[in-house]
């Protein structure tokens, strides 16, 4: 029997904050409850779990992105993102910070 982490909603806070916060990233934010599995090495379940808190506090909601282009149909991509009272969390607020910071340095910009 395969032993899951144990993990709290700050964890997927953080893992959702920081996939929000990324400038870089293609889904705008969204992910999904396997991949948030997987990143967290934990079951759905658990993840379950803790998305459930997450959208009853009304920082996380369910969201989709069309990835479809112009010759090629997908479907759409269903996952989790932070909402904008998720956006107003010091946890999103502090990664959204340092990770801009890094980003300004990376690329040189002011």
């Amino acid at each position: 029997m395969k032993k899951y982490k144990k993990i709290s909603k700050e964890d997927v806070l953080k893992l959702l904050a920081s996939i929000a916060a990324d400038p870089l990233n293609p889904t705008g934010g969204i992910i999904n409850i396997v991949n948030i599995a997987e990143v967290l090495k934990t079951s759905r379940y658990q993840v379950k779990k803790c998305i459930n808190e997450l959208k009853h506090a009304g920082v996380v909601e369910l969201d989709h992105i069309d990835v479809s282009e112009e010759d090629e149909i997908y479907p759409p991509y269903w996952g989790y993102a932070l909402t904008e009272k998720g956006k107003q969390h010091p946890v999103y607020k502090e990664t959204k910070e340092k990770t801009m910071k890094i980003f300004k340095e990376c690329f040189e910009l002011d």
